[in-house]
């Protein structure tokens, strides 16, 4: 597992809440990433925000080598319940998660806003002291199925949908290749080989993919180097009875999130809403394009 502490914990569901207030939005985090790379998202969306970490992460353990989605979905919709969560934004590992689940989810229950007041959303990171606890009154009785609860979904950077490509089993083979020589700068240049040129010269974005190469290397999160050989699910037309707003983020020029899955997603689900932007816009260079586009949807 993943060095962090002071996170969620066990006890906690591996889940931390901030804000107050209905709606509350489940942010799930993609392949290497944390708590902190989801929280940008959530500033601007109304309601209260719940924030995961999956297997490998955060502290969290690793069951064991061949990770599939079928997996992270259950563990999605763990946390979907437990923070009694009617809205999820997805990225990339977390969207195909969160894919998985839309698939084979029952109908949107109805709303429990009207029946509680809204709060403002969360502007600051989330604290270390600022844990998940009981989820609201009610919220945990209310649906044995977490993906049945949900009324807006966003995937955002989507790696995956029914067919892995073959560039990327070729890409899972390389980096797999780096992280059993125990190789981490190398490692971390070919994850910067992904970027575009003005992300890889932005310092911030060259230490957080050499922190990100270094837990690859060095913990547990390595087991899930086999989701790149991995569908998010079996088949795209489960999506076709998909009966919420989704949205759909992607940017261009980006060879681990491929345009035309972001494109054969939006396609799959009936009335979904796709945005492609310019290279690197979503988690380096285009945030407040992204808020915007977030809270127009969640907020509408």
């Amino acid at each position: 597992m993943t060095g962090v502490t002071g996170g969620p914990g066990a006890e906690d569901g591996w889940l931390l809440r901030r804000g107050t207030g209905e709606p509350v939005t489940l942010y799930a985090h993609g392949f290497g990433g944390s708590i902190t790379d989801t929280r940008p998202f959530a500033r601007g969306i109304d309601g209260s925000s719940a924030f995961l970490h999956f297997r490998g992460h955060g502290g969290r353990p690793s069951p064991g080598p061949r990770w599939d989605y079928a997996g992270l979905a259950a563990e999605l919709d763990e946390a979907l319940i437990r923070a009694g969560a009617t809205r999820a934004l997805g990225v990339s590992m977390g969207a195909g998660a969160l894919a998985r689940l839309l698939a084979g989810r029952a109908p949107a229950m109805p709303s429990r806003a009207a029946e509680a007041p809204s709060g403002p959303a969360a502007a600051n990171p989330p604290g270390a002291g600022e844990l998940a606890g009981a989820p609201p009154d009610g919220a945990a009785s209310a649906s044995k199925d977490g993906a049945g609860r949900l009324q807006k979904a966003a995937l955002v950077l989507p790696a995956v949908l029914d067919r892995p490509s073959e560039a990327a089993r070729r890409r899972g083979d390389v980096l797999r290749a780096a992280v059993e020589r125990g190789d981490a700068p190398g490692l971390a240049e070919l994850l910067l080989e992904q970027e575009p040129e003005e992300v890889r010269a932005n310092p911030q974005a060259r230490a957080w993919i050499e922190a990100r190469a270094s837990a690859l290397v060095g913990t547990d999160q390595r087991d899930g180097l086999s989701l790149l050989q991995e569908a998010a699910l079996p088949d795209r037309e489960a999506l076709r009875a998909v009966d919420i707003p989704v949205l759909v983020l992607t940017h261009e020029d980006d060879p681990a999130h491929p345009v035309d899955v972001a494109r054969a997603y939006a396609e799959a689900i009936p009335g979904a809403e796709l945005h492609i932007l310019p290279p690197g816009s979503i988690l380096w260079l285009g945030r407040d394009r992204i808020r915007d586009i977030l809270t127009g949807f969640f907020n509408d």
